[in-house]
């Protein structure tokens, strides 16, 4: 949820470890093997099997404010406008520390979102958004990064330390 602040992870990249077809192992990166590592970054699923990727990091904010604002068109117009109103902020005026999505489902509408900052930033950011489309904050939670992790994890257990597939830790460990 921060990759209008950061890039998608893919842009972390800087090397990985390759099985290929042929059975050789070989390392990428922008040095070596750099056509592969550029390939890997575009096509992934079809150069090789990767065994390992290695990735840069950034520090993580002090503070971000996760956030829900309803939404509530109520006709097509109303949700033409809003979307307008929308795209025109993400345009125009929505800051890089802003990271939302408008999630539309048959019942509501809500903007979700990581705001890297605190609830009163977010307000002041959010107001022209909110003004032109109608919506209300409904949520304004502020916490630290590992917060915003179990909170768009929809509280799914966050220990990596079994296998890819485990949920969480088999009986017994």
């Amino acid at each position: 949820m921060s990759s209008h602040t950061k890039g998608l992870t893919l842009d972390w990249l800087v090397g990985a470890t390759i099985v290929l077809a042929n059975s050789t192992v070989v390392d990428v990166s922008e040095t070596e093997n750099p056509d592969l590592y550029w390939a890997i970054r575009g096509a992934g699923s079809s150069m090789g099997i990767v065994t390992s990727f290695r990735f840069n990091t950034f520090p993580a904010p002090e503070m971000v404010t996760m956030f829900i604002a309803t939404v509530q068109w109520k006709t097509k117009e109303a949700a033409t406008a809003g979307l307008k109103a929308v795209q025109e902020f993400a345009l125009n005026d929505m800051p890089t520390e802003l990271n939302m999505r408008v999630f539309i489902t048959g019942k509501f509408i809500n903007f979700e979102g990581l705001y890297w900052g605190d609830k009163a930033n977010l307000k002041t950011t959010m107001d022209p958004l909110l003004n032109a489309t109608g919506a209300k904050l409904q949520l304004q939670q502020e916490g630290d990064w590992m917060d915003q992790i179990k909170h768009f994890g929809n509280g799914m257990d966050l220990d990596q330390g079994f296998p890819y597939d485990y949920v969480s830790p088999p009986a017994g460990t």
